[in-house]
C-alpha cells in the first residue's frame, strides 16, 4: 500500500502498473510508474529518502523479504519486492 501511495502522491505519474507473480517458491510484487522519478543515490544517502520509503524498507525487512528500487529523473520508478515462500 505504501508503494502505491508514494507513486500516487509524489511521482506525478499518469500510469501505474502492478504485477504479482509466483514462481516455484518466490513471490514477486512489482510496482512501476511513469512519473518524474528521482535520483537514487540522493535518496539512498538520505536513508532511501523520506519516511514512506524507510517504512517500506522496514516492513519488507520485517517480512524477511527483499526490496529493490530503480528510478531516475524522467524515468519513473519501479519497486520490486521479493518474498521467499
Amino acid at each position: 500500500k505504501e508503494i502505491v501511495n508514494n507513486s500516487a502522491k509524489h511521482s506525478g505519474c499518469s500510469n501505474l502498473w502492478i504485477t504479482i507473480s509466483l514462481s516455484k517458491n518466490l513471490l514477486e510484487l512489482r510496482v512501476k510508474d511513469d512519473g518524474k522519478g528521482f535520483l537514487m543515490n540522493k535518496a539512498e544517502s538520505h536513508g532511501m529518502g523520506g519516511n514512506g520509503l524507510m517504512n517500506i524498507r522496514k516492513r519488507v525487512t520485517d517480512l524477511k523479504a527483499t526490496v529493490s528500487m530503480n528510478s531516475g529523473p524522467g524515468l519513473g520508478t519501479e519497486t520490486i519486492v521479493t518474498l521467499k515462500m
